[in-house]
């Protein structure tokens, strides 16, 4: 309409579109997102405010993807997520495990931890979990390469649950049910429950996770180029029952007649390989049982940890002589090493180091060893061992 000034003008449309309103740009509005304060209209009318940083300073600058710190004296290159969580990189963190449990209804009961095993110290740790909610949860968890002990705990156990470790590659280290009280761990005298990275050999598919094995079973593993020897490690991740078995052999298979393993027990299985005097890593694990009944004999604790003298190659033609000796005391140890011939006379004598309850050694053979028979006679931790040797 005309005014007194017979200037034609109408109401001015606010940015909602009323007429004469009040919502013009410069006013308050509500931008609707929560990370934002001091919303106003702007010229276009768009209603925006400023963004809360995370800090919670409006304007501020601790935005994500901007430096900050995180805390942790391990950590570099610190910067905020996109949920506003400050985190750094750890660059000794190089392997990557899964950690999956799955639950029982009570899992405000259920918790674990990840200790290095040579300091001791928690790297990683969780729990506890819901009640109600059964089901897995999945627990990422990256550390250095090294040995760590896995501890799992539940007052009454994970009732048709239990928990598996992998590596990034979907590997198993530990695959343990729910079947244990209070806490669950593997017993390794000396060593971590684990070690990582893992590579090496492991048990074939026809073998691996096998529940339907009897006292006369046996099983493979994948063979080691240059190995002379595979030690195969049967434990039960709940702490009851860890021994380690190794086979003087270039053929890496294991007969449970020549070996007896408790019956009816679930176990992991884990194999490495000798190879020129050194053992290589573990390999992945798999799950196995041994049923039976009758005249097959359990192993007591007192034989089940019980060291025994392996030495290979047994008959021997070569120029060296591999000795090893596991299970003995954790204390610092000498051994005394020596051969004899079939007529009594002393041809070697040595002193050997033992380490972390561990006794391998190489003997360098005399060549004026005659194919022959001869005794190795080791002694150790109070202990003598003696094997016949042959010659050839």
């Amino acid at each position: 309409m005309y005014g007194a000034n017979c200037v034609c003008a109408g109401q001015l449309i606010d940015c909602l579109g009323v007429p004469g309103g009040a919502a013009l740009p410069g006013t308050a509005c509500n931008d609707n997102n929560a990370n934002t304060a001091n919303d106003v209209y702007g010229a276009n009318c768009v209603c925006a405010g400023e963004v809360i940083d995370c800090l919670g300073v409006v304007g501020g600058t601790a935005l994500p993807g901007t430096t900050c710190d995180d805390g942790d004296a391990n950590t570099i290159g610190d910067v905020y997520g996109a949920n506003c969580v400050c985190a750094g990189i750890n660059p000794n963190c190089t392997e990557d495990l899964v950690l999956t449990i799955t639950l029982d209804a009570f899992g405000s009961q259920t918790t674990w931890e990840v200790r290095d095993q040579t300091t001791n110290g928690v790297v990683a740790s969780g729990g506890p979990y819901t009640d109600g909610t059964p089901g897995a949860v999945l627990e990422n968890i990256c550390v250095a390469a090294g040995c760590y002990q896995l501890t799992v705990t539940d007052a009454d156990g994970i009732s048709g649950g239990g928990y598996v470790l992998t590596d990034d590659l979907g590997r198993r280290i530990i695959d343990a049910n729910g079947d244990f009280t209070g806490s669950s761990s593997v017993v390794v005298q000396g060593e971590g429950d684990f070690c990582v990275p893992i590579t090496g050999t492991f048990v074939k598919p026809n073998w691996c996770d096998r529940t339907d094995l009897i006292p006369s079973s046996f099983i493979y593993c994948q063979g080691v180029g240059g190995a002379t020897g595979y030690q195969f490690w049967f434990f039960n991740p709940h702490g009851t029952y860890s021994r380690r078995i190794l086979k003087p052999t270039t053929a890496c298979r294991l007969d449970f007649a020549q070996v007896p393993l408790p019956l009816n027990t679930a176990l992991n299985v884990r194999v490495r390989a000798l190879v020129g005097g050194n053992y290589t890593p573990f390999g992945k694990a798999c799950r196995i049982e041994v049923v039976g009944g009758g005249s097959f004999r359990v192993l007591d604790a007192t034989e089940m940890g019980a060291p025994v003298l392996n030495m290979y190659p047994n008959p021997n033609r070569e120029e060296v002589l591999y000795l090893s000796i596991e299970g003995l005391s954790d204390e610092n140890l000498t051994a005394n090493v020596e051969i004899f011939d079939a007529m009594g006379k002393r041809v070697s004598a040595e002193q050997v180091s033992v380490a972390d309850g561990t006794m391998k050694h190489i003997v360098n053979l005399d060549a004026d060893m005659h194919a022959g028979m001869y005794f190795v006679h080791v002694s150790v931790d109070g202990q003598v061992f003696t094997e016949r040797l042959m010659r050839q």
